[in-house]
């Protein structure tokens, strides 16, 4: 199948998919070499709020230059349908990884230091990210991680296009003040950092309940 300049096979080249977009592997016809294609489902492409974040994504992420952050390398659309091509890589999200193995003191050790050097320079750019958590941290097979999806995130100085009371990001990392639906600074992204770090490390969720509003609760709790 081609889309704009890229080729790939709807059927064998998907690669993740979200409740807003899905992402294949692609081949840059224009440039030869292999992408991550992340394309906005069809039914997302009618509201307007998540055009503006899928486009936001793009603007956040491509200004980040950092060994540890995805590149992205495009912003566009087809035929009405936007598009964000970025740097393809060979690994598993940290979600899938702790499903299949427990984790070592010093590997946890590693992975603190590469996400914590990734965040640094997100914060120093002015972002927040908003929705740190393991399926957003990609190991790559070389040992070496990629801070992913920046669909939420934030600069500080912008409008917030969430309305006050209203949460966004993954429940089971967030801040307290996250799950109360206020405005966050960055205070709480190294919150969801630690309680991402504490899973990890312990193979334990740090605020374990069986529902969403247990969750918030024990988040709320253990303030």
């Amino acid at each position: 199948m081609q889309f704009a300049h890229f080729q790939f096979d709807p059927e064998t080249d998907r690669i993740g998919e979200g409740a807003l977009s899905e992402v294949y592997r692609a081949e840059d016809m224009n440039l030869g070499r292999p992408v991550a294609l992340k394309i906005l489902r069809a039914h997302a492409e009618i509201d307007p709020q998540a055009e503006r974040r899928f486009k936001r994504e793009a603007k956040h992420a491509s200004s980040l230059a950092h060994e540890h952050i995805a590149t992205i390398y495009e912003y566009g659309e087809d035929k009405g349908t936007s598009f964000i091509a970025m740097e393809f890589l060979e690994g598993e999200t940290l979600d899938k990884v702790i499903k299949g193995r427990t984790l070592g003191f010093e590997e946890c050790l590693r992975i603190a230091v590469q996400v914590t050097s990734a965040l640094e320079l997100v914060h120093q750019a002015g972002i927040l990210h908003r929705d740190l958590k393991p399926g957003n941290v990609l190991l790559q097979r070389n040992g070496k991680l990629k801070l992913l999806d920046f669909g939420i995130a934030r600069a500080r100085d912008e409008t917030n296009i969430t309305q006050q009371g209203v949460l966004v990001g993954t429940v089971l990392y967030m801040s307290p003040e996250q799950v109360r639906g206020e405005d966050l600074d960055l205070r709480s992204d190294i919150f969801s950092l630690g309680a991402v770090l504490y899973h990890i490390t312990t193979g334990t969720l740090p605020f374990p309940g069986d529902n969403f509003p247990e969750v918030c609760m024990a988040i709320l709790d253990g303030e």
